[in-house]
């Protein structure tokens, strides 16, 4: 099994998706722990499925902003997640007969932040017991003197953040994993006062020590992505071409051509073969520069030939598929049927997992749980759906009907085509019940929507409700929504719903958001493409909503100067 720790400094460009793809399957990574993604969490999604479609995959977007840490394992890999916090996530797995746990770190650059990583490493460490147990990435502090470059200066020292790693390694009984590569794995990168120091590292414990033979593990400098300038060599070809021959157009396509072949072949003849020896080029470059036995300027100049060499690859192989589909793609030829072969394997579901954690990996295992989930999902009644009062509903819809009519409105729906019909019915419930709720005071009203009445607003299965901003009316509102749940199987998704507040105290608020478990949202906002504002809108306000491709939207809920949203599915 091979597992990799990689500080990736941004996962945004597609180039290095790529390149931490082509690593992966170059190296036969089985388990990868990407650090520092810097990956929005309304981005990820997209390219999970499009470049990570083949992994499993656990983030902590929920405790670190822009997801700090991703950690992957390839789907025919049996590992559950144990632990995820702001700056480790745990896995458990087993490997060859031992229930392994695998914890990836992207520890704070401060001190006080890094003692919350101590303490929930070590609480996995109860977890962990005497299993087999290995610990790696970005810890941002280092452990000795000697792995910072300062300590031919100030000799020996130790900082009041190293003697607490000191004490953690000791406390849990952890080893320090042997290696090879450079001492230090990171620098400022500055030429004057240059300082390099070892902040990443593998850590095991003794289960993990006794039950494998240990390898060494190889460290590997950061490829960085910088910002890449028109090649210098343009200019000079063209000087020395010489610009008079230009003088005629004949001439000119002459010249122009002759220049585009020596361009080509003196920049990019080979260039599979060359961006991969400036890859080996750079990383030999990094290490000398971590080791100060040469200038950052050197290693600058080999990112950005490199990053250029990369972009003219990924245009030629994308150039030389489009020529090879246009030759070949609509013809009956054996390149067709591989293309429709490989589309059929990526798009193959090889392994699925039981409500009860069961493996299932033959055709009729899948099979049978497919059918079992879809037929329970569809044919059957939702048991949490419990009876209705009658005349309580007729109380609220002051509908006029006998007994036996009223009867009808209360049914099992299940699959049927008027469904949607039926749920624009049943949200009329809802609002009386919001509208009931505020009446009696067991939710209060929005201040600015107390005149009026107003409680909230509806369009389809989106839900804006506007209450008073204090954990009561909060509450009142949720025991609404329960009960709807409670009569109709209608549940709000806590995961797509968000507050909007203003003129409340931090306090409420972190009253609010643990009563509610939703997201904290910041004005403005926009609803269907639209910016929800009380100015005229004008022609650029609704250039997003042309733009919109997808017609699901979050449902949305107010509160007392706050806003919910939520989804009702």
């Amino acid at each position: 099994m091979i597992i990799s720790f990689w500080n990736i400094r941004g996962l945004n460009s597609p180039l290095k998706q790529n390149k931490v793809i082509l690593r992966a399957i170059q190296n036969k990574i089985d388990i990868l722990c990407l650090l520092e993604t810097r990956v929005k969490s309304e981005k990820s999604e997209a390219i999970f499925n499009s470049k990570f479609s083949s992994w499993n995959i656990c983030t902590n977007y929920d405790h670190a902003t822009n997801g700090r840490i991703w950690v992957m394992w390839r789907k025919d890999l049996n590992f559950a997640i144990i632990h995820v916090a702001d700056q480790s996530i745990t896995i458990k797995g087993s490997y060859l007969g031992f229930s392994i746990f695998i914890s990836a770190i992207y520890g704070s650059n401060a001190g006080i932040a890094r003692r919350q990583l101590w303490q929930q490493l070590k609480e996995v460490g109860v977890l962990v017991n005497h299993d087999p147990w290995v610990l790696g990435g970005d810890f941002n502090i280092f452990l000795h003197a000697h792995e910072s470059s300062d300590h031919d200066v100030l000799v020996n020292y130790i900082t009041m953040d190293m003697k607490e790693f000191q004490d953690f390694n000791s406390e849990m009984e952890l080893l320090y994993h042997p290696y090879f590569g450079p001492t230090f794995t990171w620098s400022n990168k500055q030429k004057e006062f240059f300082l390099a120091r070892k902040l990443n590292r593998v850590l095991i414990n003794f289960g993990w020590a006794t039950a494998f033979n240990i390898p060494l593990w190889n460290f590997l400098p950061q490829e960085f992505l910088t910002i890449v300038w028109p090649l210098p060599g343009f200019l000079k070809l063209l000087l020395q071409i010489g610009l008079n021959h230009l003088s005629s157009s004949t001439a000119g396509l002459h010249i122009m051509d002759f220049w585009k072949w020596h361009f080509n072949k003196d920049n990019f003849s080979s260039i599979s073969d060359r961006v991969k020896a400036k890859r080996i080029e750079l990383e030999q470059q990094q290490i000398l520069s971590l080791k100060g036995e040469d200038s950052f300027e050197n290693e600058f100049a080999i990112q950005d030939e490199l990053k250029l060499l990369e972009e003219a690859e990924s245009l030629f192989l994308k150039q030389k598929a489009k020529i090879q589909w246009i030759k070949n793609g609509d013809k009956n030829t054996k390149f067709f049927h591989s293309m429709v072969a490989l589309k059929n394997k990526r798009d193959t579901i090889r392994v699925l997992m039981d409500e009860r954690g069961n493996r299932l990996d033959s055709f009729d295992s899948m099979a049978k749980e497919m059918i079992n989930f879809y037929s329970n999902l569809i044919g059957t009644v939702d048991p949490s759906v419990k009876a209705i009062d009658l005349s309580f509903i007729k109380t609220i819809l002051n509908f006029k009907l006998s007994y036996e009519a009223s009867s009808s409105l209360v049914k099992e729906i299940t699959g049927d085509p008027l469904s949607p019909y039926l749920f624009v019915l049943a949200i009329n419930v809802l609002s009386s019940l919001l509208n009931l709720a505020a009446s009696k005071g067991l939710s209060g009203y929005h201040p600015k929507c107390k005149k009026i009445g107003l409680t909230h607003l509806s369009f389809a299965d989106d839900l804006l409700i506007f209450c008073k901003g204090n954990s009561d009316s909060v509450a009142g509102v949720l025991s609404v929504l329960d009960h709807f749940k409670d009569s109709s199987g209608l549940k709000i998704n806590s995961s797509k719903c968000e507050i909007f507040h203003a003129g409340i105290s931090s306090l409420s608020i972190d009253d609010i958001k643990q009563i509610t478990s939703f997201k904290i949202g910041r004005l403005p906002i926009r609803y269907l493409g639209i910016p929800l504002v009380t100015r005229k809108l004008n022609e650029k306000d609704y250039k997003k909503l042309l733009l919109i491709k997808s017609s699901k939207v979050s449902t949305i809920g107010l509160l007392g100067t706050s806003v919910m949203l939520a989804d009702l599915s």
